[in-house]
């Protein structure tokens, strides 16, 4: 897929787990809990427009129950505007996606409903929605996924070089940077879809680099390149995947980085 992170040939992809149920019995060296959390992506387009134009998200949440609110939220005012929320849960009921008991006739009853309803229930009315709309012509997205948690760099932490051995590529009144690159994406059933918001670019300095990753995730951008940092260092922690796409990228270019040191040290011993 155009614009999305695909392993190389010869990479283990039996290494990278993306099982949410993944534990840390499993995971040894990982010291720190997982908080449990949910991606969520979706659509209401006329059938025929452009996907990408009516997207909303990825949004992540703490909880399902959470991202399945954040849907109500969008798709009830719509069946209410259109004079229908009643008739639509009547419907439904009818088909045995949601309980009789279940009623209400605006987004805000339907909503304190969410609060308390059983996680089925909820599903069984997006789902419901994704049917009506369908039937109307239109195009329905909608994806709710656990992500799945993240690794400790598997890479050995690196030391700082001597500025004068930097090299002098990427320079600026700040230090030298490290430039890595990410492709944030929503997963499907451990495949990327069609949600790519672009790339987000990184710029490490190399005392960065030389810090434990708590710390790191923990310290603010004070740099002015870009902001991609601080974006990385908030994103969900699948993005921030080390096994992962950002993994591979962030350590080429930090193996790069390193290369270009080397070899003006090496210039430096032997002129």
């Amino acid at each position: 897929m155009p614009g999305f992170w695909h392993p190389p040939p010869d990479m283990n992809m039996d290494s990278i787990d993306t099982d949410a149920e993944y534990t840390m019995t499993q995971q040894p060296h990982i010291t720190y809990p997982i908080p449990e959390q949910w991606c969520l992506v979706f659509a209401d387009y006329p059938l025929g427009e452009p996907a990408m134009d009516a997207i909303q998200g990825p949004l992540f949440f703490s909880s399902k129950r959470e991202a399945l609110i954040e849907y109500l939220k969008y798709l009830s005012p719509r069946l209410e505007q259109e004079g229908g929320l009643g008739e639509f849960l009547d419907a439904l009921s009818d088909l045995g996606m949601v309980p009789k008991t279940l009623v209400a006739d605006t987004s805000g009853e339907l909503l304190r409903l969410a609060e308390t309803a059983e996680l089925e229930i909820l599903e069984g009315i997006c789902a419901g929605y994704d049917q009506d709309r369908t039937s109307e012509g239109r195009e329905v997205i909608f994806l709710l996924e656990a992500v799945p948690p993240a690794r400790q760099p598997s890479f050995p932490p690196v030391t700082a070089p001597l500025a004068q051995y930097l090299a002098n590529d990427d320079t600026s009144e700040d230090g030298p940077r490290v430039y890595a690159t990410f492709h944030p994406q929503a997963w499907q059933n451990d495949n990327a879809v069609g949600v790519d918001p672009g790339p987000t670019q990184i710029d490490v300095t190399p005392e960065v680099l030389a810090m434990d990753r708590p710390y790191v995730l923990a310290i603010m951008d004070n740099t002015h390149e870009s902001d991609g940092f601080i974006h990385a260092r908030l994103a969900p922690e699948w993005v921030r995947d080390w096994q992962g796409p950002f993994y591979i990228e962030c350590k080429e270019s930090i193996e790069k980085f390193f290369a270009g040191t080397a070899s003006v040290d090496n210039s430096t011993v032997t002129g």
